[in-house]
């Protein structure tokens, strides 16, 4: 049985997070973390508390590296580097398909380079797998293309 509360846990810390302008690093830190824990709780409402958070790359970046993305899991990922710091697509069959230089250009991670990383994900899956060429609604960070 999944657990259908677990957002009202997720919501008010998220929310703190933004209102005292916490980093990009101290949200991930965080709330990687949790959606981890919360998850093995079997959080039947993250989709919800995904959705309610979409306009920030950070959060929603740590919902993807908390676990792969779901629609990208039969043939790749979106991930993050550690030790470079830096967001990337790569595809299982193919290696990194691209990457999003946030550290290499000193700039935070941004929901147009991850919208971007997605539609480079799409046109890969297209070419090389059948794929039909579009990114799903729920996966685009502000409804950014």
């Amino acid at each position: 049985m999944g657990w259908a509360s677990a957002g009202a846990i997720f919501d008010p810390i998220a929310q703190a997070l933004i209102d005292h302008k916490a980093s990009v690093e101290l949200k991930r830190l965080i709330l990687v973390k949790l959606i981890d824990v919360l998850r093995d709780g079997d959080w039947d409402t993250e989709d919800e508390s995904l959705s309610a958070f979409r306009h920030d790359p950070a959060i929603v970046s740590a919902f993807y590296t908390a676990v792969r993305c779901r629609e990208l899991e039969e043939y790749g990922r979106i991930g993050y580097d550690e030790d470079l710091g830096n967001w990337f697509v790569e595809c299982r069959h193919h290696g990194v398909l691209d990457w999003a230089d946030a550290a290499l250009h000193d700039v935070e991670y941004s929901a147009t380079r991850h919208n971007e990383l997605l539609q480079t994900w799409a046109a890969h899956e297209r070419e090389h797998h059948d794929g039909d060429g579009e990114v799903p609604e729920w996966l685009l960070i502000g409804g950014e293309r």
